[in-house]
C-alpha cells in the first residue's frame, strides 16, 4: 500500500523518495505537502488515513 501512495505522490509531481514501500521521511514529508495543498487544506499532523482517503478521491 505505501508503494502505491510512493506512486500517486509521484504522480501528483511530489517527491516521496522513490518507490521502495518503506514510509520514510521523504514519504511523509510528500504527504504533508499533499494535506497543505488540499482544499481546505489538512493540518500537518492529520491522520495518513485521511490524507490516504483524499489520495483516493476523483480529481474535480
Amino acid at each position: 500500500m505505501v508503494r502505491a501512495l510512493q506512486e500517486e505522490l509521484a504522480a501528483r509531481g511530489l517527491d516521496p523518495g522513490g518507490g521502495d514501500g518503506r514510509l520514510g521521511p521523504r514519504t511523509r514529508t510528500a504527504i504533508a505537502a499533499f494535506a497543505r495543498g488540499l482544499e481546505p487544506p489538512l493540518p500537518a499532523d492529520a491522520p495518513y488515513w485521511r490524507v490516504l482517503g483524499a489520495l483516493l478521491e476523483p480529481a474535480a
